[in-house]
């Protein structure tokens, strides 16, 4: 069981950095980071993270696999020789916060309310931080409330749907495993996901090596 919950993590936040690293990668180098970046990368976040709470089932599940989320993307950025951005990783916690703190305190019920507060909360908490707390240059004021307005309000009307239909598609795949009689993982599932988790860490370090 331990085992399993460790290649949880490893594969969820993994499958998170891979979309952190490459799509938004393209969207920022296309100039698409002010609105269609932010929305897409936390509504692609946050159906991972559901996956992740609904399969997992424990508290600061999340947390965790965002930790290792930011690991991911230094990696992935380029550890030797390529930047890395603070306001992403902060961006990439503050949304895991956002949803773990709306999950446990509706206690995973209530899934169309996860996606919006604990979207609006994610960006609350970036933007107060990256604004207020650490008064990062490239922000101010008319930023920080384009920011909530804008992107915030965009992702958290989208992950008010997100969230339960993900949690739902969960709920059908355990439905189908029941049926089966067996809860347990086989042996063929778990050794895909684990060589999957493999590859994507192995393709971040890579991909950081050569930036």
């Amino acid at each position: 069981m331990k085992k399993q919950f460790i290649v949880g993590v490893l594969f969820f936040s993994g499958l998170w950095g891979v979309s952190e690293v490459l799509l938004g990668e393209l969207l920022y180098k296309a100039q698409l980071g002010k609105v269609l970046a932010p929305v897409l990368l936390s509504v692609i976040a946050f159906a991972i993270m559901t996956m992740a709470r609904v399969t997992l089932r424990r508290n600061g599940v999340v947390l965790l696999i965002g930790a290792f989320v930011m690991l991911y993307k230094i990696v992935g950025m380029g550890l030797i020789t390529g930047p890395v951005y603070s306001c992403h990783l902060l961006g990439i916690y503050a949304l895991a916060a956002g949803f773990e703190l709306t999950w446990v305190a509706t206690r995973g019920r209530y899934k169309p309310l996860i996606g919006a507060a604990g979207t609006a909360l994610g960006f609350v908490i970036f933007a107060v931080f990256i604004t207020y707390v650490f008064r990062y240059r490239f922000w101010n004021t008319e930023k920080f409330v384009h920011y909530l307005l804008i992107p915030g309000s965009i992702t958290a009307g989208i992950n008010l749907f997100v969230v339960p239909l993900t949690a739902l598609g969960m709920k059908k795949l355990e439905d189908i495993e029941t049926a089966s009689h067996t809860r347990a993982v086989p042996r063929w599932a778990f050794g895909a996901v684990s060589g999957a988790t493999l590859g994507m860490w192995i393709f971040s370090i890579v991909l950081g090596l050569a930036s």
